[in-house]
């Protein structure tokens, strides 16, 4: 048996390819998945994930019938999206759940805890001591997933339009804006065809400025406060110990509470070792 792990997002996915005895086949990256956004997409990059694992692992395509996977995926946490994603059929049997379950299982090896993750989106997932799981967050965007990528991203766009209508002088944040996708007419055809990817790809811009831009500073603050109202939904004490993930974190966790910072701790492992305990649960 060979088992796969896949952990798919909306700005892209990561793939690990074990062997019976966990020794490592395979790892590599893949395009956006999210199960809500593109349910058709993410079928085809997890499809294409799992074929070129194979490739680089020196397996020919028949040997998916040795093949189990964990998958997590960006919007699979609710039950329409899962059964749209899983009426696609995969050619090996695999378990789906959301990206933030499968990170929690590799963050607390299945262990009570709280992930936070704050990528393009934004969502909380924990599980306490009896086994209860809870989540907050991640309904996509633009409805939800504030202090996210995406969200930092449409903000600081909407700042700079407002800066550019004014006529003034631009400031480190909204200077950065325009220089990266121009006067008005630019961002507003530039908008038109932006996808949440896109608006994320400007959030280093924000996290860049953080210290010499008192807008950027702003959105970081809200963004920090945004992340704590997640943890607290699902734990409102903050009694379950932290894993903040995502490719934001580094970036934002300066402007976390000390209360939720002091709950912050190191994973016990990532999510595509949590995608790698639900292939070996299968059959």
């Amino acid at each position: 048996m060979i088992y796969l792990s896949i952990d798919g997002g909306g700005s892209g996915s990561r793939a690990r390819l074990v062997g019976e005895d966990g020794d490592l086949l395979a790892e590599l990256q893949g395009g956006p998945a999210n199960a809500y956004r593109d349910p058709e997409g993410a079928h085809r990059t997890v499809l294409e994930l799992a074929r070129r694992a194979l490739h680089e692992a020196h397996r020919p395509e028949s040997a998916f019938r040795e093949l189990r996977a964990g998958i997590g995926l960006a919007g699979a946490g609710r039950p329409r999206e899962r059964l749209r994603f899983e009426s696609l059929g995969l050619p090996f049997p695999y378990r789906l759940v959301s990206d933030a379950e499968l990170a929690q299982r590799g963050a607390f090896r299945g262990g009570p805890g709280t992930v936070l993750l704050a990528g393009t989106g934004t969502i909380a997932w924990s599980r306490d001591e009896t086994g209860r799981e809870r989540r907050a967050g991640g309904y996509g965007f633009p409805l939800a997933d504030e202090g996210g990528g995406a969200w930092l991203g449409l903000r600081a766009v909407r700042l700079t339009l407002e800066a550019l209508e004014e006529g003034g002088s631009l400031e480190p944040l909204t200077q950065a804006i325009e220089e990266r996708l121009g006067g008005i007419e630019s961002i507003l055809a530039w908008a038109e065809q932006a996808r949440p990817a896109d608006y994320a790809a400007l959030a280093p811009l924000v996290l860049h400025t953080g210290k010499t831009s008192p807008l950027a500073k702003q959105l970081l603050q809200e963004a920090g406060a945004h992340l704590e109202r997640l943890v607290r939904s699902v734990d409102p004490e903050l009694r379950l110990p932290v894993a903040f993930l995502g490719g934001l974190a580094d970036g934002l966790r300066p402007y976390l509470s000390p209360s939720l910072q002091a709950r912050l701790v190191e994973p016990l492992g990532d999510a595509l070792e949590g995608g790698l305990q639900l292939a070996r649960s299968l059959p």
